[in-house]
């Protein structure tokens, strides 16, 4: 299978005055492309296109004008063919039924890009492309891309890095069965006659077989080299696992796809997924680089041929659904006159499209934590881990308000009010912690003064108590 991929971009006519915006799939068996390109994503090819069989009439159910001009191509145009092998059967098996060759040929001339259809000897459609950049310039609406270029041009997905390794594996299974089915013998006294070794060998090699029956010299030993051959069948099953190895690692470890996680953190899980599409960066890349090319082609075509009055759905909020009205009819405040309020083709804003969540978020380790400890029995209220659960908004909020409805029947506040409990008891325990800092610190002071007192009344002992001195003749 060739490397290419992509889409092409379609006009069809709506249910009102507009032209739709529809993709369809690249017919990769039919894609040709300007074999000079070497970036993967086709900018510099100066041409491409599609071409495959068709029946008559449902060519000429395409271009009802040219039904001549198709009838007389029949079987024409058989060179311009990729030759799949879908294409043959369907050529071999429709035998007697009447085909023609329609090519649908992209190319850029004069820095516009123009389109061609034919089936080889006439021309059923041509003109410039419809689709256009967001500067102007015309497009191809053929989006495709390959994941790798190699040096001579060649387009090629990572499946083409397997090869080796699945070439390695098959040769190693291939040997090892080979080795199990089959035993070495050692011939020893053998110097001229006296066994057959062919028979010998036969024998030695079916599950049931008699070894020696063919002897007839008494100096003839036979005996199995087991060991050398155990020593080989090692070293093949040793390489059998290193290309199995080597090959698993191009494709999705365990992380990957849920598997091996349960006990694991977000940023544990985080790190093995990291590693696990390592191998997968190159494909990634261009695949994230076409998305976006498809994405934009589609907002230049909307902004180019969306033209009557439409309502669009934009939501910011899961309760909330709004619309918002593009290419509608209003008046102007300021000259009174009519104009296009949110014109397309006017409007200069920013979308912004997210991929997936491409991190783990604390959330998820916050809720693993909480469930972890509420298993252990920890008192962790069921609402807390409601909201930190993977579930989504709105199913969230039922839950919710079935659960503070069951807690109002029941007599017992709900989340809000055990909020406004829990804030009353904290002002309370401050205002009691309050009042116990007062009274230690009036206790203080009161022991203080009754130390100094103290301290007071002995120092006045003390002195009434000093002996009176007498003087001596």
């Amino acid at each position: 299978v060739d490397g290419i991929g992509g889409c092409e971009l379609l006009l069809e006519q709506g249910d009102n005055s507009d032209l739709e915006v529809a993709l369809a799939p690249l017919d990769t068996e039919g894609f040709f492309y300007d074999p000079r390109s070497r970036k993967p994503d086709f900018s510099d090819a100066r041409y491409m296109g599609v071409g495959k069989w068709m029946d008559v009439d449902e060519a000429v159910e395409m271009f009802p004008d040219q039904e001549q001009a198709i009838r007389d191509g029949i079987e024409h145009a058989t060179d311009l063919t990729s030759n799949p092998d879908s294409e043959k059967r369907w050529v071999a098996d429709s035998r007697g039924q009447k085909r023609v060759r329609v090519v649908d040929h992209w190319y850029r001339k004069g820095g516009q890009w123009r389109y061609c259809v034919h089936t080889g000897t006439h021309k059923l459609a041509e003109g410039i492309s419809p689709f256009r950049d967001e500067f102007g310039k015309t497009i191809c609406k053929y989006i495709a891309y390959s994941a790798n270029v190699d040096h001579d041009g060649d387009r090629y997905g990572f499946v083409r890095n397997m090869r080796s390794s699945q070439d390695e594996i098959n040769a190693r299974r291939s040997k090892g069965l080979f080795q199990l089915n089959t035993r070495r013998l050692t011939v020893k006294g053998m110097t001229g006659g006296g066994i057959n070794l062919e028979r010998e060998r036969q024998e030695a090699a079916r599950p049931d077989g008699v070894i020696g029956a063919t002897v007839t010299d008494p100096n003839i030993e036979i005996s199995f080299d087991d060991a050398a051959k155990s020593a080989e069948l090692q070293g093949q099953l040793a390489f059998l696992a290193d290309a199995k190895s080597e090959i698993e690692n191009y494709g999705f470890n365990p992380a990957l796809i849920g598997t091996g996680v349960q006990d694991m953190s977000g940023r544990a899980i985080q790190l093995q997924q990291q590693a696990g599409i390592a191998e997968l960066g190159p494909f990634l890349q261009s695949f994230r680089g076409w998305k976006i090319r498809v994405y934009r082609a589609i907002w230049n075509a909307v902004r180019d041929h969306w033209k009557a009055e439409r309502w669009i759905r934009v939501t910011d909020d899961e309760n909330v659904a709004q619309f918002m009205a593009v290419n509608q009819l209003g008046i102007d405040p300021r000259t009174g006159m009519p104009t296009l309020v949110n014109a397309l083709g006017a409007l200069d804003v920013d979308i912004i499209i997210d991929e997936g969540p491409d991190t783990i978020n604390s959330q998820a380790d916050a809720y693993d934590t909480l469930s972890v400890m509420a298993k252990q029995g920890g008192s962790v209220p069921p609402e807390i881990l409601i909201e930190l659960s993977p579930l989504q908004g709105s199913l969230k909020k039922r839950i919710l308000d079935r659960l503070e409805q069951a807690q109002k029947q029941a007599g017992q506040p709900g989340p809000v009010q055990m909020q406004g409990i829990q804030l009353d008891l904290e002002a309370k325990q401050v205002d009691n912690e309050k009042t116990r800092a007062e009274t230690a610190k009036i206790m203080a002071e009161t022991q203080k003064t009754g130390i100094e007192a103290g301290r007071a009344v002995v120092e006045t002992q003390r002195r009434t108590m000093e002996p009176i001195g007498v003087q001596g003749g």
